[in-house]
This record gives structure tokens, sequence and C-alpha cells, in this order.
């Protein structure tokens, strides 16, 4: 577009290109990412205070996450509730300045100020039932709906001491969360060797907001410099959008379990993908240099990600006297 537009006609235009680069932004930031850290180690308190080597032992109902062959040894019935509280304490100060003109507003030219998280705490709880009935020597079946050990709520405020967040092109706010009720069952093929399956019903659920900068043309929004390179960066062109959307799915876990002696044991468990499909809606916002007759309507949203399969192994030694556990050495080794 070439010089300024006025008129019916050019709200119609402004209202379609700004559809237009909305789309474009989204299509760029669901490009492919992989990054390492999803999951924060990791479920359950006793594998906390094991430092997460857990996948040899699995001795209580954290095993239908842990490693489901750990079920195969625990007889009776039982009830466990666990929980996990993130306090996910994240700051970052982006470099440079804003390349805002001075004399149009009071940050022009201003240092970027520093940008934290203010969610607050995140609260994962766990919960399971283990039993063989009372009928069961070689079997034991396990149930229960736990989360992954992740921070499902990151916010990044918009405005940072009266001024246009730096972090907001790059994320504003996530209040997402993901459930597993899940079904297992151990079963003890020899004296010294133990299998396990978990069957995980995944339940996830979207509320995502970002903002991106949608180019209205050279008339509209202001084109900035800084350090002499351009900057498309014009606050009066953000437009901010919320995704809301829920899918479902499914997922296993296979888990063995060696003892060769009462001192040694060995565990490993394998955790399939997830490939998620969410649908729901997105609910755009107009850029402030839009009229605010302009408003844009919700549309359909579909969001389709993929958690990483897991693998972990592990072993442990146990020091024993006689019948009596003196010490533990445990070593696990996770490859997501």
């Amino acid at each position: 577009m070439h010089g300024p537009v006025s008129g019916p006609g050019a709200k119609t235009f402004r209202r379609d290109l700004l559809r237009a680069a909305i789309a474009v932004a989204a299509a760029v930031e669901a490009g492919s990412a992989r990054a390492g850290g999803f999951e924060i180690p990791d479920n359950g308190a006793e594998a906390m205070g094991r430092g997460a080597a857990y996948v040899a032992k699995a001795s209580d109902g954290t095993a239908i996450y842990h490693n489901p062959a750990g079920l195969a040894r625990q007889r009776g019935t039982h009830l466990l509730l666990n929980g996990n509280i993130f306090f996910h304490s994240f700051a970052f100060q982006r470099l440079g300045g804003y390349p805002d003109d001075p004399q149009d507003v009071s940050w022009g030219n201003a240092d970027y100020p520093l940008v934290q998280n203010i969610a607050g705490p995140f609260f994962t709880p766990f919960f399971a039932a283990t039993s063989d009935f009372g009928y069961f020597d070689r079997v034991t079946f396990g149930a229960g709906v736990f989360g992954p050990p992740s921070v499902g709520n990151r916010t990044f405020p918009l405005g940072v001491e009266n001024k246009p967040s730096p972090s907001r092109y790059d994320f504003v706010q996530s209040r997402s969360s993901i459930v597993y009720p899940t079904l297992s069952a151990g079963f003890r093929v020899t004296k010294w060797l133990d299998v396990g399956v978990s069957g995980h019903l995944v339940l996830a659920n979207f509320d995502q907001t970002s903002v991106s900068y949608t180019d209205l043309g050279p008339g509209i929004c202001k084109e900035n410099e800084q350090d002499g390179e351009p900057k498309r960066e014009d606050f009066r062109c953000d437009s901010r959008s919320t995704l809301q959307a829920s899918g479902t799915s499914f997922a296993a876990t296979l888990g063995v379990m060696a003892r060769p002696t009462p001192s040694l044991a060995f565990g490993a468990s394998f955790r399939t993908p997830t490939n998620i499909t969410a649908s729901g809606r997105v609910i755009p916002q107009a850029p402030e240099v839009l009229p605010e007759d302009q408003e844009l309507a919700p549309g359909a949203a579909t969001l389709a990600l993929q958690l990483p399969w897991a693998l972990r192994v592990g072993g442990r030694y146990i020091g024993m006297d006689a019948d009596f556990e003196l010490y533990e050495l445990a070593l696990d080794v996770t490859y997501e």
C-alpha cells in the first residue's frame, strides 16, 4: 500500500489486511521448535526426595507414571495423594531501548525495563490407587489422575513502568493444563522380572494470549530505527490475540524391572509421544491505530502439537544387613 488511504473502502481494506497480518503472524509462530525442559523433574514426594532416581524402585502409586512394572510387587490396597507446587521465578531484560520518538511518547529512546513472571504459584496434584484386590499374587492394578510436572501458568505483563512491555512479542500469558487419567497393571513374570503398562487418556486445555505486530502500511504504522537499523515495532499497531482450545489424545507407558539379587535392581520405562490436536477459537483485538468500530469477531482455531517420547533407565544398589536396608545408591538417566 502506498500513500494514505481513507473512506469506507479503506476501512474494509484495513480490516482485511489486519486479518491477513494476524494469519501470517500465526503461521510464522507455528513453525517447528524443539527445546528441552518441558517437564521439571519430577512427580511424587519420594521420587523428588531421591533426586528423581526412581525408575528402578517405583514402589508407591506414582509407579503408574514412573514405571508401571513397579506395581507388580505392591501387595494390598493403597491410596496416594501427592502434589507439586511450583514457584516459577523468571525475569529477563531485553537489550537496547524503545525505538519510539521521545517527542511522541514519554518512553521514547528509554532503555527496556526488567520483565518478570507475575503468575504466582502453580499446583499439580497426583492421585493414585493400587490394589491386588486380595486375590492376585502376581498382578497389581493401578488407577490415577495426574499432570506432567510442569508450569502451566506464566504471565508477563503487557505494560511495565507505564511502558509497553519489551517482551510482548515473545510471550504474554499462558494458562494451560494437561491431565492424564490413567489405568495401569504390573505383572510379576518371574521371581526377578516384572513388567507393566499404563494407558493414559490425555485431556488438554489451552488458554494463551499473544501480541503480534501487524504492519498496516507506512501511512499507518511508524517505521522506527535503532542504531541505524529498521525496527518494526509500533505499540499502536500491536494486535492482541487469545487462543482458547481443548483436545484429547492417548499415550502409554511401558515398564520393566529386574531384581537379579536382593542388593541390585534395574528398571526402564518408555512413554510414547503424545499428539494433541486442540480445537477452539481465537479472540483477536484490533490495534489501537484502527477506529473502535472496526472490531474483529472471534474465529475458529486449531492447535496441533506433539509432546515428546521419554525413555528412563536406572539402577540401584542396596546395602543390606540381613533383611534391613542400610543405605542405597541410585542413578537414573532420562532421554526426552
